[in-house]
């Protein structure tokens, strides 16, 4: 990427445990942690995976040659379909959350099998230490949390994660071991019905501060921005609103916090599964000052129309 417009392919590789790539985590060496939600053939356990920043192959237990390590060298056999991952180094804390199993969402299945759980890891020995099962407030289990970010600054190393098919926003304790219900974002103002409680909760951001947290709505079609500051009672200071189904996914936030990109789209599986979530494939900035987001309506960008080869689908985000 050193000319940013004419990026260069440099090589490709593949993990061996596992498969279904999602979420990076730069850490210290240059390398990334990486989510790798289900396992080689898209069941569980899922592992995370680690690529050394030098680039340099490493060996696995079995003596196959990779570019990756994965982690836990035991993985657990109760639904690890990690999605989301946070860490906090400083503390020795990270933390990733299990969203669904892979393979359930491809035909012919009826219905994804949802996870709702937590996991807390010893960041470096990247060893899981302990499990935080979430619960809505009715009991039933937390439904497709499939990010998970920790508070800057928080000294409990707290974090927090969104049941993308229950509406709610959980707070997890790594020094309880517990999960708590924290907003509800069926409230979110302006209020934008969906067939999904909340709008479908999706990636979320946490700006520096330590004091907000951002989230957007896929089916609402809104990015929400929300206090922290009472950690257990979280509220609503700002939110943009793109229209119904707009299909609000992934945010980044650039290095100083003053801009949001995000993409509208999520997953459509066309004819080989049973998801889909097209969005309208806009992308969009937002100008973020601490008490509010606005749209920079400067920046216009349809993935529809881009590019000569015809519509493409913007999902993952990096900016340099």
């Amino acid at each position: 990427m050193s000319d940013a417009k004419k990026p260069r392919f440099m090589f490709s590789a593949k993990a061996v445990e596992s498969a279904m790539t999602d979420d990076f985590l730069p850490i210290e060496n240059g390398g990334f942690l990486i989510t790798q939600m289900g396992s080689a053939t898209g069941m569980a356990p899922g592992r995370v995976a680690e690529f050394d920043g030098s680039m340099h192959f490493v060996a696995d237990h079995f003596g196959t040659v990779s570019l990756f390590e994965e982690w836990p060298s035991t993985p657990p056999l109760d639904g690890f379909n990690p999605h989301g991952i946070s860490a906090r180094p400083e503390l020795n804390l990270m933390m990733t959350s299990d969203f669904l199993l892979p393979s359930s969402t491809l035909m012919p299945s009826m219905a994804p099998v949802l996870r709702g759980s937590v996991r807390i890891w010893n960041y470096k020995e990247r060893k899981i230490t302990r499990t935080v099962d979430l619960f809505s407030p009715d009991g039933t289990p937390a439904q497709g949390t499939m990010d998970v970010k920790m508070l800057p600054k928080d000294r409990h190393g707290y974090g927090y994660t969104s049941g993308m098919f229950d509406g709610h926003i959980y707070l997890v304790d790594p020094e309880s071991n517990r999960g708590s219900v924290v907003f509800d974002l069926a409230t979110v103002k302006p209020h934008v019905d969906t067939p999904v409680p909340g709008g479908m909760g999706q990636i979320m951001a946490t700006p520096k501060s330590g004091d907000r947290l951002i989230v957007g709505t896929f089916m609402a079609g809104q990015v929400v921005m929300l206090d922290t500051t009472d950690r257990f009672n979280l509220k609503q200071v700002s939110v943009v609103s793109f229209g119904a189904n707009a299909g609000p996914h992934n945010i980044v936030l650039n290095e100083d916090d003053s801009r949001l990109v995000v993409t509208d789209y999520f997953l459509n599986e066309d004819e080989e599964g049973i998801i889909h979530f097209e969005g309208d494939h806009k992308v969009h900035v937002l100008k973020v000052a601490h008490d509010t987001l606005t749209e920079d309506k400067r920046f216009q960008l349809d993935f529809n129309t881009a590019f000569k080869t015809g519509p493409a689908r913007p999902h993952g985000i990096a900016m340099k």
